[in-house]
Parts: structure tokens; sequence; C-alpha cells
């Protein structure tokens, strides 16, 4: 039995996918980096606390909305594209480390030294989007 399938979407749809999924993992790498800088700055006495953990705890819950936006849409890419979930090692290794990056920081406390690993996985994340390692190239019609 085959898994089940959305038809597959068409260009302006897929566009419209394409710019949520990217405005939504703009916010969540603009979050991590915030929440980092933050950290960095209430570990060295830098910031006010009260500035600092209110930044914090703000940009949190920004964050916590584009968790399941982000996992909504890459669910979108898998069914609906032909990116899918397995026929890319590029695709899956970015569940993978998704799923990883979530876990982690939201099931362990997380000590701002140890943000710099989060960032580092965010930054792979989007490496992986960009340049999609061992993805063939298409070839470009030929013109008369």
């Amino acid at each position: 039995m085959h898994a089940p399938t959305l038809p597959k979407l068409k260009k302006t749809p897929k566009r419209i996918l394409d710019l949520v999924h990217l405005l939504f993992a703009s916010l969540w790498l603009g979050g991590f980096t915030i929440v980092f800088a933050c950290s960095i700055m209430l570990w060295t006495q830098t910031v006010d606390p009260v500035f600092g953990l209110a930044t914090i705890n703000f940009v949190q819950e920004v964050v916590k909305v584009c968790i399941p936006a982000l996992m909504a849409t890459g669910l979108l890419y898998g069914f609906a594209t032909k990116w899918g979930f397995f026929s890319h090692g590029w695709v899956t290794a970015k569940w993978v480390l998704t799923i990883a990056l979530v876990v982690s920081t939201a099931l362990v406390p997380v000590h701002p030294l140890c943000l710099s690993g989060i960032v580092a996985g965010m930054i792979a994340l989007f490496a992986l989007s960009i340049f999609k390692p061992h993805k063939k190239a298409q070839k470009a019609p030929q013109r008369a």
C-alpha cells in the first residue's frame, strides 16, 4: 500500500508555500540569534537582566509559533511537491536536524554556552536548504 499523496502544487501555490516557509524559517533563525545574543549578554552581565529576560521571553513566544508552521509547511512540501520526504538525502537530513533542535530546546534547559550549538544547527538547516548537497543539476534546454 502506498502512502497518501496530495495533488502536486502548481507554480503560484508552490511560490506561496515557499514564501510562507521562508518567512517562518527567517523568524526562527532570527529569534534564536536574538536569544543567543541576549543569553551571552546576561551571562557576561552586560545587559540589564529585566530587559534581557523580557526580550528572551518575547522572542520565545514568537519562535513557538514558527515551529509548528515550519513543520506544517514541511509536511506540505513532502506530500504536495516533487521533494517528498526521502527522495533527497538533504530533505531527510533537514527533518532529522529540525526534530533534534526542537526536542533539544523543548525538553532540556539550555545553558547560554550551549545555544551556540543550537544556532549552528539552525545555520546548518539554512545551508542545507540553499546548497542542497547531492542534488542533481538540471540541464538547460538547448537553444537553436
